[in-house]
């Protein structure tokens, strides 16, 4: 509708188109949070790891060894030993979160890219509808108004519950379904013996 100039207030949305909208709307309104949610479980991850990965580390043990009671790096001799039972289990829980994290943000970037793209596409086909137009390869209506005699001839755009927007030469008209008392489609795709 924004490719052709259309007021949107005249052509409601469907139940479905609008529920649709509204869940590109909230995704694109939380989308700050969600990165702010896989940023800090990948921090938390990421501290577990660090913290599991000095805490099982024979030479950092050597050096905290030494730096706390004061001994000589080669005195102490430690073998690598088990992290404590709660911070393995908190390192697989961490692992576990940012896991679950991504999914959400891929699948989130998926369905944004999704709409994305399938706003392009509208787009895409409201120019080639124009070009189309241009061209003299769409189809046809003749519009037949009340206290009117000759019909219009336009192309139709979108018709709503109260309201049909056409195309007419190059300007946008909109008229409420009561002023209109008939329309005659033309396919230009279809050869008829009146036409040869």
């Amino acid at each position: 509708m924004r490719t052709v100039g259309l007021e949107e207030t005249q052509f409601p949305l469907t139940v479905d188109r609008t529920l649709f909208h509204g869940f590109f709307a909230l995704l694109d309104l939380s989308a700050a949070q969600i990165v702010y949610f896989v940023l800090a479980s990948e921090t938390i991850a990421l501290v577990a790891f660090a913290i599991v990965f000095l805490s099982t580390s024979a030479r950092v043990r050597k050096v905290v060894d030494a730096w706390f009671t004061k001994k000589s790096p080669r005195e102490n001799k430690h073998e690598s030993p088990e992290p404590p039972k709660e911070v393995s289990e908190f390192a697989t829980f961490s692992v576990q979160v940012f896991e679950f994290s991504a999914i959400i943000l891929f699948v989130i970037i998926g369905i944004l890219l999704a709409g994305f793209f399938s706003g392009k596409s509208g787009e895409v086909t409201a120019n080639n509808f124009l070009k189309k137009v241009k061209e003299g390869r769409a189809r046809s209506v003749e519009v037949f108004l009340s206290g009117q005699d000759q019909p219009i001839k336009a192309y139709t755009l979108l018709c709503s519950s109260s309201h049909c927007a056409f195309l007419e030469e190059t300007q946008i008209v909109v008229y409420r379904h009561e002023k209109i008392e008939r329309t005659i489609t033309h396919d230009i795709m279809v050869q008829t013996d009146a036409t040869q």
